[in-house]
């Protein structure tokens, strides 16, 4: 094997080996509507006496078809829901709701999803939201009960978009919250895309070394 394609393999090993290292959490990907935490991840909502996962039993709902989560109450409290079917399902209002699709409805309360960081490291956590009602909502982004630097956004009318993407350096236990405040009890329904990704350390010198040597001894 020649130095140059004895460096590339370990330069792919150690590209792997960073790749593996990085873990990735979708909060679409992980909800389920069987348990309010799944994970890292916490699904609720706050109405004023600060956050409340849903409670499966009683706020359990079968929505439409293969659409399922939970609701607050039956009339104009929060939800969370998500599409667990292979299709595209209809909804209320001609919402369409798309497969393994979430959506959220704050209604009286703010809806509220929690990330517990399970581990220590630089984390790229990014939101994107687009109304599904012709309401309006805003969207805030905290960190440890902290709002995050440039993380409010307003989204008003039906299709209208935002989304947020940081860096931030997180210890075990770290807790983010991805909040959705409304002033209105009706039409704020919005589709939510919430997701942390740890970002891979730089390969190490202990992987190159071998190769560095190897190099370095061909050119003598």
């Amino acid at each position: 094997m020649t130095g140059f394609k004895f460096v590339s393999s370990f330069l792919a090993f150690a590209a792997l080996a960073a790749a593996s290292s990085a873990q990735s959490y979708s909060a679409a990907a992980a909800f389920t509507d069987l348990a309010a935490v799944s994970g890292p991840w916490a699904y609720g909502y706050d109405a004023g006496s600060g956050f409340l996962t849903y409670d499966v039993v009683p706020m359990h709902r079968d929505f439409a078809g293969d659409i399922k989560g939970f609701e607050y109450d039956d009339v104009s409290g929060p939800y969370l829901a998500k599409n667990f079917g292979a299709i595209s399902e209809g909804w209320y209002n001609g919402i369409v709701v798309a497969p393994g699709q979430i959506l959220t409805h704050p209604g009286n309360a703010n809806h509220q999803v929690r990330f517990t960081s399970p581990g220590a490291g630089l984390f790229t956590v990014s939101a994107a939201m687009q109304m599904a009602d012709g309401g309006s909502n805003t969207f805030k982004l905290f960190l440890n009960g902290i709002q995050v630097p440039g993380s409010s956004l307003a989204l008003a009318g039906l299709g209208s978009t935002a989304s947020f993407s940081t860096n931030l350096n997180l210890n075990p236990g770290d807790q983010i919250d991805f909040v959705g405040y409304t002033g209105l009890v009706f039409q704020n329904a919005m589709f939510i895309d919430y997701n942390v990704q740890a970002v891979p350390e730089p390969a190490s010198f202990v992987v190159l070394a071998p190769a560095l040597l190897f190099l370095q001894r061909r050119r003598k």
